[in-house]
């Protein structure tokens, strides 16, 4: 399910040249599973971690968008913790071969429950506070455990919470990313913003 495209081993090789064997690159599964092995062995409060299936379709479609971007992903992880909820990412991405920041992102489907129109979904029921707690602060303290920085992506918002959240989100060091426009945003991140964060290996 994980593992390097030719493509993105090539971009890195321009990068990086003879300061890394670039067979590290080549399994992306082992990458991913060492790094939550790792947080499990250095946080005493975490017990082990699996992954679940998806629950949906917009989850679905959020991970394969990111395995494309970079195919060091893994959908659905659970992690099992000594004390408290047991957090849960529906996505966690390690760019570019682990070279810089490591996302836990979250996906959110107000429509999944058949509705067709943002104004006839259940996020209109919800005040402010409930959608910042199910999309800002209690994924960021699952985020947070893992050492992972957090993207929200949602679907179903209308404009004027969307924007509302933008600004909570913006605020708590969150990126919040709207259904319509996640794919270009998420391709920034992940790439773009890991090549930065990689040239400060090599210099």
């Amino acid at each position: 399910m994980v593992g390097f495209f030719g493509s993105e081993i090539q971009e890195i090789e321009t990068y990086v040249g003879d300061y890394a064997d670039m067979k590290i690159f080549k399994n992306g599964g082992e990458i991913v599973h060492d790094y939550f092995d790792e947080r499990i062995t250095e946080n005493s409060n975490l017990e082990g971690w699996h992954q679940d299936i998806h629950e949906d379709d917009f989850e679905e479609e959020v991970f394969e968008t990111v395995q494309e971007l970079t195919s060091v992903a893994l959908d659905n992880i659970r992690i099992e913790v000594d004390v408290g909820d047991n957090p849960d990412f529906d996505v966690a991405a390690l760019p570019l071969g682990g070279f810089g920041t490591t996302y836990a992102i979250e996906v959110k489907d107000y429509l999944q429950e058949g509705n067709d129109e943002v104004s006839e979904a259940p996020a209109n029921n919800k005040d402010a506070g409930e959608l910042r707690s199910e999309l800002i602060r209690k994924p960021k303290e699952y985020a947070e455990q893992a050492d992972c920085d957090l993207i929200t992506i949602v679907k179903g918002l209308s404009e004027e919470q969307y924007g509302d959240l933008s600004r909570l989100a913006e605020s708590s060091s969150v990126v919040l990313l709207n259904h319509d426009n996640y794919q270009e945003e998420l391709r920034k991140l992940l790439i773009e913003e890991s090549f930065k964060e990689m040239s400060e290996y090599i210099v």
